[in-house]
């Protein structure tokens, strides 16, 4: 079950970051700015999630009326799979987003990678370990020097 009221304030939250930034007393404070856009975008997906789960949602409580009429029933009954399905895979991923952040997240990572004693043998293993972390590197959209 998913906690429908804390995921409402944090909607709310992130509507309410959206109004801020565009006020021009906080985007002329450049530290302030940084820190409310950064604290948006933590929410973005989870704003996002829950607003496809509420329409589906009502979607479903829509079809479950139209069960009811004879001419909708067809049509609802098609539907209804696919929207609880939906629903499902929706409440799964805004469980991952509940998860409380790690507070490293934000902070940089140095990776030193060295031959050691091997000589060209551990080069070359240091090497092909090179290119292995800067291709994850670059398909997970990090920054590699």
């Amino acid at each position: 079950m998913l906690p429908i009221a804390k995921l409402q304030s944090l909607a709310a939250r992130f509507r309410e970051l959206d109004e801020m930034l565009y006020r021009p007393d906080i985007a002329s404070d450049a530290e302030r700015f940084r820190k409310l856009s950064r604290e948006r975008a933590e929410l973005e997906d989870l704003a996002r999630v829950f607003g496809r789960w509420l329409e589906v949602e009502k979607q479903i409580a829509d079809d479950e009326l139209a069960l009811k009429d004879p001419e909708l029933r067809e049509l609802a009954e098609a539907e209804l799979p696919e929207l609880r399905e939906e629903k499902e895979a929706l409440e799964a991923e805004l469980q991952v987003l509940l998860l409380p952040k790690d507070p490293n997240d934000g902070r940089d990572t140095l990776l030193e990678i060295r031959a050691g004693t091997g000589g060209e043998e551990a080069a070359l293993f240091a090497a092909d370990l090179f290119r292995m972390y800067s291709r994850y590197a670059e398909t997970v959209g990090w920054k590699v020097e």
